[in-house]
Parts: C-alpha cells; structure tokens; sequence
C-alpha cells in the first residue's frame, strides 16, 4: 500500500540537512544550466548574424568578390565620397581624361578637416596627419592625389 506522506513528515524532510544540501544541489544545476542555454543561444546568434552580414556584403556588392578582395579602396575614397555625398555635378565619370581630378573641388578642404579632428583627438600621429593631408602642411610624406 503506498501511503501518502502526512504534514509532520514533510515537515521533517524540509527541515532536514540533507534537503537543504539537495536544494542546494539542485538550484546550482538549474543555474548552470540555464547559464550554458544562455550562452550556447548567444553563441549561435552571434554565428548567424556574422553569416547573415557576409551574405549582406556579397549581395550588397554584387558578388563582385575579387574586385572587393584586390582593389584599393582608399585610393578611391576621393571620388566615392564625392560621389555619394558632396553634390551631383562633382560626381566622377568615366569619360573624363586621364589624370583630371575625378571629385569635388571641397574635398580636400573637408579631407584635411576631419584629419586634423583625428589628430586632434590623437588617433593618428603627425607623420600619418602629414601624409594623409592634402595641404603640404605638418609633419610627414605630401601626397598628390590624382
């Protein structure tokens, strides 16, 4: 016959060292576990959302992946700012004669504006201001951009 437990016996289990120490047991489990769910569903959020953002730039950048792999981006920052930003008539085409300056005419002065607030702010150094300023003014290699 199975008996049903009366209150003084579960009264006598609740109070008793080994339920506590079972409690205890059991709440570090749980914890534990819910610490590694959390984790492990973290982990995979973090994974698809890099997947999900690589697919992004191919899509956004037409598969195109050699020219994004192997062309110099930097070099090119001139006529892209002045394209997408500064306004339409500065826009850069692709019958403009060889070596004409392909971007806006207000893009050095902003150029060299936001190197001296980057300088300003000592993210770079006075050689690297020097070399990335249009003017010939401070430290560093004068660049001419073509």
């Amino acid at each position: 016959t199975a008996s049903a437990a009366t209150h003084t016996e579960l009264f006598l289990v609740f109070h008793s060292p080994v339920f506590v120490a079972n409690a205890l047991l059991w709440i570090s489990l749980w914890c534990i576990t819910f610490f590694l769910f959390v984790s492990d569903t973290q982990l995979w959020f973090t994974i698809a959302c890099a997947v999900l953002g690589v697919w992004t730039v191919f899509v956004q950048r037409g598969c195109r992946c050699v020219s994004w792999a192997f062309e110099d981006a930097v070099a090119k920052i001139p006529a892209r700012f002045s394209e997408r930003v500064l306004p339409r008539k500065y826009a850069s085409t692709e019958d403009e004669a060889p070596g004409k300056q392909s971007f806006s005419p207000s893009f050095p002065a902003l150029w060299d504006r936001v190197i001296e607030y980057m300088r300003y702010e000592d993210k770079i150094d006075n050689q690297l201001m020097g070399d990335l300023s249009f003017s010939g003014a401070g430290a560093g290699h004068h660049v001419y951009w073509e």
